[in-house]
């Protein structure tokens, strides 16, 4: 069997017997690799939902694992559980497919306009804007329901039609942190609790319950349970009223560059949106504790051209607080509260926020006029550092911008230019041409002052943030044929200001991508190549030399019936005074019946350091978005198995193990492991009614 033959040549010292390979929980590790040596190449596969392939490629390509990528993750979840009816839709309902144009999005309302309805989704094919793949995506979140005026029926009696669902999770380490026995405050289990109640698009409400490892439950300061509590109310469509939206949500302004607590996109999917401007509200259902508002957020149609959202926001966050206690220096995201220090960060300082946008659409032409005020009881002092000397400072801060745009057959124009309260600027142009329906070219222009400050920006970055950069990017999408589809970007970028890490400044960094997919129905191969030319310090901190970094990654896989399978390689080449390589081979496999089913994964990685570190996307539980990177020698398998009794109750299991050959401890500080592999076992229940 091909497959047993590659696990021979990649893995020369796989033995039965060997505490090298099986160091874990029982025999559990022999049992995985044992299934995987069985599985004949028919089956080398994932059983992963299509959405969430697409997920793990535009994620990849930037190589990181943030907040954003994870609120993208919860929002796509939640889609893909409650479909939109195409029959029904409006344009804020394809809005929140963040694959789509808004040339795409006008060609299927227009469809809908023109033919009154659509019978089955196969009439996707009709509109030539979108390609084979981007069909394939919308059969996971859209279906063809019925097209009767939601106004026959009575809000209060669709109530009665509502889905109810309860997801928990409860993940089981096998292993012991150095925190675990005299720092942490609680257990080394996490888990979490989810309820939702939900009306198609038009209402949503909920609460998210989430407790992480080493984080006490039911004592100490969280003696109410749950480290992490989130609740949220949403009514859309009702009218005029677009959407209203009580407690927890996520707010998104023009381009991002006064307010963007929702998710923003990367490089390669911005090839399709091109950071479409559009205002949104989005219920904070996610586990994150870091960019959410709490109050309430409202958007009215004040006549069929004209929109209003406006929102007030009062919320308790996590800060470091300087010797003073009257000011502090950061703004603490992680949402970790294991140890006493953490936990004295909780909660320290309330933000109050509130702000508008005004929006104009007519005939194609967008215009916005946004403004966002903040105020914090404590003072922002950030210490005296190069990297700080920008920072926001004070208590009390607002922004105000104009957003503008034309979209128009082949033609998409769009940007957004924001100002600060001490009038610093940020700026945005982006425009698209589409060369028939084949072939689409994308140019980017922003400017970033360093001195420019937004506590809630988050756009188009090279970096995080909207600070201190100056870029143009270029990119092609180039449907080949109806088989093959090739597209490529190149982004050019400065920085004025020291950036963390550097002394000096106007850094220079060019990222060049190229990649190219063939597919058919069954059959999908993917040829990716990344090339980044950065500027760096030397080492004696007084002159720049660059550091090369090259990325390549080869994929296959087929999909049928029943069956999936895929294979992936990756290399990855850092040169700066000395190169670094590594790489990584893997492979997946499952099968999907109607109740049961089950993945399995495989995959070993050898780099010399974390410069040539690589990256990899796996299937996780329910509503949960794992990006793993991995350096030095080892190996990561997995297993899940689902199954499903009748339509209400579903279960999953989940065991993960990452085994290192050339390291004795796992991690550092209260995070070490005394030992050089880490096995957990995920589980997972989902009800709905």
């Amino acid at each position: 069997m091909i497959f047993s033959r590659w696990l021979a040549h990649c893995f020369p010292r796989l033995s039965p017997n060997s505490d090298r390979w099986f160091p874990f929980w029982g025999g559990m590790g022999e049992a995985t690799i044992l299934l995987m040596v069985l599985f004949p190449i028919k089956t080398l596969a994932q059983g992963k939902p299509l959405w969430e392939q697409y997920y793990e490629e535009i994620t990849s390509v930037d190589d990181v694992d943030n907040d954003s990528w994870a609120n993208m993750y919860d929002a796509l979840n939640e889609l893909a559980t409650n479909k939109i009816n195409i029959n029904k839709a409006t344009k804020e309902d394809l809005e929140q497919l963040p694959f789509l144009s808004d040339n795409q999005i006008q060609d299927l309302l227009e469809y809908i306009h023109r033919h009154k309805r659509m019978q089955t989704l196969g009439e996707l094919i009709l509109i030539k804007s979108i390609s084979w793949q981007e069909r394939r995506l919308l059969n996971c979140f859209l279906e063809a329901g019925p097209s009767e005026e939601k106004k026959k029926t009575p809000f209060w009696k669709r109530l009665q039609y509502g889905k109810n669902e309860i997801t928990t999770m409860l993940t089981i380490p096998f292993y012991t942190r150095k925190g675990d026995s005299n720092a942490y405050l609680g257990d080394k289990y996490k888990h979490w609790l989810r309820y939702s109640f939900s009306v198609g698009q038009d209402f949503k409400a909920g609460i998210v319950a989430t407790k992480d490892a080493g984080e006490p439950f039911f004592k100490g300061r969280n003696k109410q349970g749950y480290d992490f509590y989130s609740f949220y109310v949403q009514m859309r469509n009702m009218s005029s009223l677009k959407n209203l939206t009580f407690g927890r949500y996520r707010l998104r302004m023009g381009l991002g560059l006064i307010m963007n607590s929702d998710y923003s996109m990367g490089k390669l999917i911005t090839l399709n949106n091109l950071n479409r401007i559009a205002t949104t509200i989005r219920a904070h259902s996610s586990r994150s504790s870091a960019n959410y508002l709490q109050g309430a957020a409202a958007t009215i149609a004040l006549n069929k051209r004209l929109d209003l959202t406006s929102f007030i926001s009062y919320r308790n966050i996590d800060a470091t607080l300087n010797k003073d206690s009257l000011s502090f220096s950061t703004i603490v995201k992680t949402g970790y509260h294991r140890t006493t220090t953490e936990m004295n960060k909780k909660n320290n300082t309330s933000q109050f926020a509130s702000g508008f946008n005004l929006s104009y659409q007519h005939n194609g032409i967008h215009v916005g006029a946004s403004a966002v005020y903040t105020s914090l009881n404590r003072e922002m002092k950030p210490k005296e550092t190069i990297y700080n000397k920008w920072n926001p400072e004070g208590k009390h801060f607002w922004n105000a911008s104009v957003d503008y745009g034309y979209t128009s057959g082949l033609v998409s124009l769009r940007g957004e230019t924001a100002i600060d309260n001490k009038g610093k600027i940020a700026e945005i142009l982006s425009g698209c041409l589409r060369v028939g329906y084949n072939l689409s070219l994308v140019a980017l222009q922003r400017y970033y002052s360093y001195k420019y400050n937004a506590l809630f920006a988050e756009s188009f970055s090279e970096a995080s943030g909207v600070k201190n950069e100056k870029g143009v990017y270029l990119g092609a999408d180039w449907q080949a044929t109806s088989k093959i589809n090739i597209l490529s970007y190149v982004d050019i970028t400065k920085h004025e200001w020291p950036r963390y890490g550097s002394k000096l400044s106007n850094q220079n960094c060019l990222d060049y991508l190229a990649q190219a997919t063939y597919h058919t129905d069954s059959w999908q191969s993917v040829l990716r190549y990344r090339w980044r030319h950065r500027q760096y310090d030397n080492e004696k901190k007084d002159a720049f030399e660059y550091r090369d970094e090259h990325r390549a990654r080869l994929q296959f896989g087929q999909k049928r019936t029943h069956w999936a399978w895929r294979l992936q390689g990756d290399i990855a080449y850092s040169y700066q005074t000395e190169g670094s390589f590594g790489w990584m081979g893997s492979a997946n496999a499952g099968y999907t019946s109607q109740r049961f089913s089950i993945s399995i994964s495989g995959g070993y990685f050898h780099t010399k350091d974390y410069y040539s570190r690589v990256y990899a996307c796996e299937q996780g539980l329910l509503y949960s978005f794992y990006f793993p990177s991995f350096y030095g020698e080892g190996i990561r398998y997995t297993t899940q198995a689902r199954y499903r009794f009748g339509k209400s109750l579903l279960l999953i299991a989940h065991f993960s193990t990452t085994n290192y050959f050339d390291r004795s401890k796992i991690s550092s500080s209260y995070a070490e492991i005394n030992r050089s592999s880490k096995s957990d076992l995920d589980l997972q229940v989902q009800y709905k009614f």
